[in-house]
């Protein structure tokens, strides 16, 4: 959770908003961390839960790339799933979806 909402607030210009959300779906706990920050290229989503993978939008801020892919790692050790959508100047959410037992 840590890397996810330090993403979220690390490509989000001031007045974003980011908003945390957990619930159960059918037999797991579903938990997204959403931004309206800037968003990444639609050919890039595919590729950046990769490790050391970083979209062209983040060049400008520090980082290794390898948040999302450790976020990725955790959750499948768990038995979970990790995807991610977002939209090019509008925001990104990244949802984890573990299994309740």
């Amino acid at each position: 959770m840590h890397n996810l909402v330090a993403n979220a607030v690390k490509y989000s210009e001031p007045g974003c908003s980011i908003a945390l959300r957990a619930f159960e779906e059918n037999t797991h706990v579903v938990v997204e961390v959403a931004d309206t920050g800037r968003g990444i290229e639609a050919d890039e989503l595919s590729h950046v839960l990769g490790e050391l993978v970083r979209g062209s939008g983040a060049r400008d801020t520090p980082g290794s790339g390898v948040g999302l892919a450790l976020v990725q790692a955790v959750v499948a050790r768990h038995g979970g799933e990790c995807a991610i959508r977002s939209s090019l100047g509008s925001g990104t959410v990244v949802r984890i979806c573990l299994p309740l037992a």
